[in-house]
């Protein structure tokens, strides 16, 4: 069996193999699988979990972002390097759930961002560059209308409910 490791930071590893992608996180092994039809990507665990990825990206789209150190565009409008991919991915086996949204993810990554930036009041707010990834405004407004996150009159933005996360 052929291998090639297409990404590999330590903490997560993707690589090619005969059975297709495999990403290694934590202390599971999921294979990846895509469908064009909606975009969505799948992490099918050897346990029998799996997590959908709705209005993403295709496998083939993952591949050619690690071979050519390229970037994707989600529906969203945002764009990931393979760092930020893997932390969309990280993120939607974190949760422990079966099926989520691309945007659902890059809401949770930015307020993950903000905790982790101590951003929970509006004396320690912190504005969109907390990121090295876009974060467009427009993308906020559904987590400042279930009011998970708020913003300040100057645009910056902090957690209203940090131990959610």
């Amino acid at each position: 069996m052929s291998e090639i490791a297409l990404y590999n930071d330590g903490k997560t590893v993707i690589r090619r193999t005969d059975e297709g992608l495999l990403m290694v996180f934590e202390d599971g092994t999921f294979r990846i699988g895509s469908s064009r039809y909606e975009p969505c990507l799948y992490l099918e665990g050897r346990e029998g979990t799996a997590v959908t990825i709705h209005n993403s990206f295709t496998e083939e789209e993952l591949t050619q972002l690690l071979e050519n150190c390229g970037t994707i565009n989600m529906i969203t409008g945002n764009s990931y390097d393979a760092k930020g991919i893997v932390m969309l991915l990280s993120e939607a086996l974190m949760l422990n759930g079966d099926s989520f949204d691309i945007g659902y993810l890059e809401g949770r990554c930015f307020m993950e961002l903000l905790r982790d930036a101590g951003a929970v009041s509006p004396d320690t707010a912190a504005g969109t560059d907390i990121s090295e990834y876009i974060v467009r405004p427009e993308m906020l407004r559904p987590l400042i209308h279930s009011k998970h996150i708020a913003v300040t009159e100057d645009g910056r933005y902090y957690l209203l409910k940090p131990q959610l996360l």
